[in-house]
């Protein structure tokens, strides 16, 4: 796993980057009710959860590792 040092700006979005202890091998994806999170590894790994209450909870997350981000 590499580190992003550096991420391009883009008229079609906006990006931050946490600072580089909080690096992580996984991916979360949230559509609707559902949390996809990707593990990526020498044998990738897919969770899927279809939770309302779960989905919720890791849209707050976003938002307070958003607001923490630079």
């Amino acid at each position: 796993f590499r580190n992003i040092v550096h991420v391009k700006k883009s008229k079609f979005r906006e990006s931050k980057v946490l600072p580089a202890q909080m690096t992580q091998v996984t991916d979360i994806v949230i559509f609707q009710d559902k949390t996809a999170i990707i593990v990526y590894s020498e044998s990738p790994l897919t969770i899927l959860i279809e939770d309302k209450m779960v989905s919720d909870l890791f849209k707050k997350q976003f938002n307070l590792f958003w607001n923490f981000a630079k």
